[in-house]
């Protein structure tokens, strides 16, 4: 499985986007934004891998390792930059992901 943990450090870079949509910086959020950006952008991805939100972080996984590498270079965008996690919390919330 792939384990991030971006309610840490990493996740504090982030809190004006997570606020602007309700978010508390859980795990939770950025659930629902990978989801999101999985359903728009890689859906067999999606298919082919489970998202799991812990407390303040975020469990991918699968048996298929390309599609977890994929799954990772997307979380990895959504923590490191701001307007992709911004876009991705506002299609979540669209989507009902943001439960």
């Amino acid at each position: 499985p792939l384990l991030a943990s971006p309610g840490g450090p990493a996740g504090g870079r982030h809190q004006a986007a997570r606020a602007r949509h309700g978010g508390e910086g859980a795990g939770d959020d950025f659930s629902g934004a990978l989801q999101a950006t999985l359903t728009d952008h890689e859906p067999d991805v999606l298919s082919a891998v489970g998202v799991d939100p812990e407390g303040g972080m975020v469990s991918v996984y699968g048996s298929d390792l390309d599609a977890l590498h994929v799954a990772a270079r997307h979380l990895h965008r959504l923590v490191t930059d701001e307007q992709a996690l911004d876009a991705a919390l506002a299609r979540s919330v669209e989507l009902g992901l943001d439960d």
